[in-house]
């Protein structure tokens, strides 16, 4: 996204956060971001209107907050999960607050989050590791210390974890017990370039240049190394991906607004041009747009590439249904469905062009 577009964005999530939706300024995103913007905010409200119970409000709120996460939008997703928070108080939450109020710099929330997500989930090993590392980054070795001990325990050879402790022990001029450390993690991970460029800067430190340019041609493309960390996966999850403008199209189907959903699905298709869901999917909308043609030669396409599956011929079947001139073919499609798969609502098309004629 170019610089203009990224603060048109902002400005929007910052509307979003005050509560004024009136405000927002969604002029110079593509159709597809603006519209799941709003969407995703109006389906948030009225989650939250209509649950059951404080859990479900929190739910609503909170994956409103991975949503905007998910697109950079730290300021209207630290909101989201205020509102969150606010009706239930659950470790995820938290943390998730935790880094977003980190990324705008805001290290001392960050960490009384952090504090608490690991109080509520203390065999979640990523909430130790960010504790530690944020603790460190504000001079407090002893608790960065007792922090990271506790995630050591809970992943004992993970690399990220040894390169957390290594941190540690460089900030206490430890410089043995940091490349130990940083070789262990190395071990672990030889792709991760990271790790090879603070082997580098020690190694520099501690006046052996040789061995210092030895690591540094193995840094690569400076990758960090694997953390598992299930709740920003789940956040990674929701980026504007592929996927992401093809949910955003299901919504636009919803409403019955066949343009918005093709716009999404055109700049899906741009990001991810192979993607067989995202094609089959964009010849669904052309068809229930009345782009007939259209969308018979994307299904063909579909299957020329391959994805020779019972839902590309069933969606061939029932784009054929209507043109008389087609009625073998559109019979023939959903036969060779059938074959691949015996699903119910094809056997009813396949039944209906029989009789057909």
């Amino acid at each position: 996204m170019n610089r203009p577009a990224r603060a048109l964005l902002f400005a929007a999530a910052t509307a979003l956060a005050a509560d004024e939706p009136d405000a927002l300024r969604l002029d110079g995103l593509s159709p597809a971001l603006a519209e799941a913007l709003r969407e995703a905010r109006g389906q948030a409200r009225q989650a939250a209107a209509t649950a059951e119970d404080a859990e479900a409000r929190a739910d609503a709120w909170g994956r409103l907050g991975m949503f905007y996460q998910a697109q950079h939008l730290p300021f209207a997703a630290e909101r989201a999960y205020d509102r969150a928070l606010a009706a239930a108080d659950r470790p995820r939450w938290r943390y998730l607050r935790a880094l977003v109020r980190q990324e705008r710099g805001d290290h001392a929330q960050a960490v009384a989050d952090y504090r608490q997500a690991a109080a509520g989930a203390p065999d979640n090993a990523a909430v130790w590791i960010r504790l530690g590392a944020s603790l460190l980054a504000q001079g407090d070795e002893r608790e960065a210390d007792a922090a990271l001990k506790r995630a050591a325990r809970l992943r004992p050879n993970a690399a990220i974890v040894k390169v957390a402790l290594a941190d540690l022990a460089i900030a206490r001029g430890e410089w043995p017990a940091a490349r130990k450390l940083l070789e262990g993690a190395w071990q672990r991970e030889p792709a991760a370039g990271r790790i090879a460029y603070k082997l580098a800067m020690l190694h520099r430190r501690m006046g052996d240049v040789q061995e210092a340019a030895r690591w540094l041609e193995r840094r690569g493309d400076g990758a960090a190394p694997k953390i598992d960390d299930p709740w920003l996966l789940q956040v990674a999850e929701l980026s504007r991906s592929a996927g992401f403008f093809v949910k955003a199209s299901e919504w636009a189907l919803e409403r019955g607004d066949h343009d918005a959903a093709l716009a999404a699905l055109e700049t899906a298709l741009g990001l991810a041009p192979q993607d067989a869901d995202a094609q089959l999917r964009y010849a669904h909308a052309l068809a229930l747009s009345g782009r007939r043609e259209r969308a018979e030669k994307a299904v063909r396409r579909v299957l020329a590439e391959g994805g020779q599956s019972a839902r590309s011929w069933a969606l061939m079947a029932w784009i054929l249904r209507g043109d008389a001139a087609q009625a073998n073919a559109a019979e023939a499609a959903a036969r060779r469905s059938l074959a691949l798969a015996d699903e119910a609502p094809t056997r009813a098309l396949a039944a209906a062009l029989a009789m057909r004629a």
